[in-house]
């Protein structure tokens, strides 16, 4: 997601509400100090409205046709929505 950009080469999810694994999440699993970057960090800064739950538990976004989780515990309540979505048509 990180390197899809427009024609412009403006970063085509920008605005955008989304979840992904958070900072605090990076920092528990013990990722962070070897990472050259934080995913949600990464977002914020490239103008995503990241938003997250408590750590590793179940968080999800949906911003129009754009479906996050936070982190693995995320995958069933995301696929539920999508499901729920594509029911609705």
């Amino acid at each position: 997601m990180l390197s899809a950009v427009d024609e412009q080469g403006k970063w085509i999810f920008s605005g955008r509400r989304m979840a992904a694994f958070t900072d605090e999440e990076e920092r528990l699993f013990g990722t962070a100090d070897n990472a050259p970057w934080l995913l949600a960090s990464r977002l914020r800064e490239m103008g995503a409205r990241h938003e997250q739950g408590d750590p590793y538990q179940a968080f999800t976004i949906q911003d129009a046709n754009l479906f996050t989780g936070q982190n693995p515990a995320s995958s069933t309540p995301m696929a539920d929505a999508i499901n729920t979505a594509l029911a609705a048509g």
